[in-house]
C-alpha cells in the first residue's frame, strides 16, 4: 500500500466541529466530503468512477479506494475573537460603517471556537489498492490540491473562513503525478503564484490528466449542471478545449504572514471588496425597496441574485423584509429547491511569507440568469417568477476586484 502524506496549516480560523457543534476539532468525515466535492469540480465524468474511488452502497463498490488520516501536530491550538478585532478595522460611523472582515463573518461565528490560525496538520490518504491504479492517484491528488488551494473547510468556509495551506505533500517518487501540480506555498511571490495555479488548473482540465478513462461526448457538468460548480470540463466535440468560466483575482501586495492578526488584515481586504461592490447596489436597493413599500410589483430579479440564493434585504422602517429564494426544474421535471450555491468563493493564500485575499469564481449554473445560462428561475413568496437580472453582477464583481488589486 502506498501513502501520500500531506504537511497542511491552516491561515485562517477553522469552524470544523463534532456533533454538538461547540468543540472545534479536526474529523476525518469532513474532510473526506470535501474530497468528494472538489473530485467532482474537476472530472466531468464523475459519476462513472465516484462510487470506485470514494466508495458507494450500491452496485457492490463497498468501501473506498483509501484510508483517510488526519492529526494535529503538537497541542491543540483554538481561537475566538478577541475584543475589539472586529472594530480595529471599521471605517466610517453609524449606518455609514463600512467592515470586511465583519461583512465576511457574518456575526454568528465570532461567539463559537476555532481551530487557530497557524496550528500546523498532518494528512495520511493509503491507497487501498496494491498497487494503487494511476487514475486512483490523479483522483485523490486533485481533490487535495483542489480542497487545500481554492477550497476551505468548516462554516463560513466560501468566504474565507477555514483557509488552509499545502505546505509540501509525498512521496513524489510513489505518487509521480503530485509533480504536476505545484503548490502555491512554495512560490516566490503573487506572479510566480498566479502562473503556478494556472498550470494545475489547466492540468486538472484534461479530465483527471491523458489516460483518465472518458467515454466520447461525455459532459456531466453540462448534462447536470446542478449537481456541482466546476473548474471547466473538457469538450471532447470541441477537440479537447475547455469552456470553462473558472476565474482568479488576486491581491499581488499581500500582508507579511508574521504580522499581527494578517489573516485578519488579508480577509479584511477581501471582504470590503465584496463590501463596497454589493452594498446599495442600483437598481436593487431601490427596486426592492420601492417594491416592499407597495408602490411598484418587483418584476426583475435583483441583480445580486447571481452571487447565490436564497438573499434577504432588509431595511430600516419597513418590517419584514424580502427572502428572496430559487426554484430550479430539469427537463425531466420534478427537481426543486430554495438554494442556489454560489460560484464565488474567498480565500486566503499563503505564497512564500506573505498572505494574499483571492477570489476563485468557479464554472456552474448561474442563479437567475435565464434561460441558455441555468435552469434556476428566482422567485419570490407572493406571485410567480420573477424575469432574469439585468446583468451578471457575479462577473461584474470579478471585473471590479480585478481593478482594484491590479491598480488598473
Amino acid at each position: 500500500m502506498q501513502t501520500v502524506e500531506l504537511k497542511v496549516r491552516a491561515v485562517t480560523p477553522a469552524y470544523i466541529a463534532g456533533a454538538d457543534g461547540s468543540k472545534p476539532e479536526v474529523r476525518v468525515p469532513s474532510f473526506k466530503g470535501l474530497l468528494r466535492f472538489w473530485y467532482r469540480a474537476f472530472d466531468p465524468s464523475f459519476r462513472y468512477h465516484e462510487p470506485e474511488i470514494f466508495g458507494g452502497a450500491g452496485g457492490g463498490h463497498g468501501q473506498s479506494a483509501f484510508l483517510l488520516r488526519v492529526h494535529e501536530d503538537g497541542p491543540s491550538r483554538r481561537w475566538s475573537w478577541e475584543r475589539g478585532l472586529v472594530e480595529r478595522f471599521g471605517e466610517g460611523r453609524g449606518r455609514g460603517t463600512k467592515n470586511g472582515i465583519s461583512y465576511l463573518a457574518n456575526m454568528a461565528v465570532p461567539r463559537r471556537q476555532a481551530i487557530a490560525p497557524n496550528a500546523e496538520f498532518t494528512m495520511r490518504v493509503t491507497s487501498l489498492r496494491r498497487p494503487p491504479e494511476p487514475e486512483v492517484r490523479r483522483a485523490l491528488l486533485g481533490s487535495l490540491w483542489l480542497l487545500f488551494h481554492l477550497g476551505g473547510a468548516g462554516s463560513r468556509s466560501r468566504r474565507g473562513f477555514g483557509s488552509f495551506s499545502l505546505e509540501r505533500w509525498g512521496p513524489t517518487d510513489e505518487w509521480p503525478e503530485s509533480r504536476d501540480l505545484p503548490l502555491l506555498a512554495s512560490c516566490r511571490d503573487a506572479a510566480e503564484a498566479r502562473e503556478a495555479l494556472g498550470r494545475a488548473v489547466r492540468t486538472l482540465q484534461t479530465s483527471g490528466w491523458p489516460g483518465w478513462p472518458l467515454a466520447a461526448g461525455e459532459r456531466e457538468h453540462q448534462r447536470l449542471p446542478r449537481l456541482n460548480p466546476h473548474i471547466g470540463a473538457r469538450d471532447i466535440d470541441a477537440g479537447g478545449s475547455t469552456t470553462s468560466k473558472f476565474r482568479l483575482a488576486l491581491d499581488p501586495r499581500g500582508f507579511r504572514a508574521d504580522a499581527r492578526d494578517a489573516w485578519a488584515a488579508a480577509m479584511n481586504e477581501a471582504g470590503r471588496a465584496l463590501q463596497d461592490f454589493r452594498l446599495r447596489r442600483a437598481p436593487d436597493y431601490d427596486d426592492v425597496k420601492t417594491s416592499l413599500s407597495g408602490r411598484r410589483p418587483l418584476r426583475r430579479a435583483p441583480d445580486r441574485a447571481t452571487f447565490g440564493l436564497p438573499i434577504a434585504f432588509r431595511f430600516r422602517g419597513i418590517q419584514g423584509g424580502a427572502q428572496l429564494g430559487a426554484f430550479r426544474g430539469t427537463p425531466a421535471g420534478g427537481y426543486t429547491s430554495d438554494r442556489h450555491a454560489s460560484l464565488l468563493f474567498v480565500r486566503v493564500l499563503r505564497i512564500g511569507d506573505r498572505l494574499h485575499p483571492a477570489y476563485f469564481r468557479l464554472d456552474g449554473p448561474v442563479p437567475a440568469a435565464g434561460p441558455g445560462s441555468t435552469s434556476a428561475v428566482l422567485a419570490r413568496s407572493r406571485g410567480g417568477p420573477l424575469a432574469p437580472p439585468s446583468r451578471l453582477a457575479l462577473d461584474d464583481f470579478m471585473d471590479q476586484v480585478s481593478r482594484r488589486w491590479d491598480g488598473s
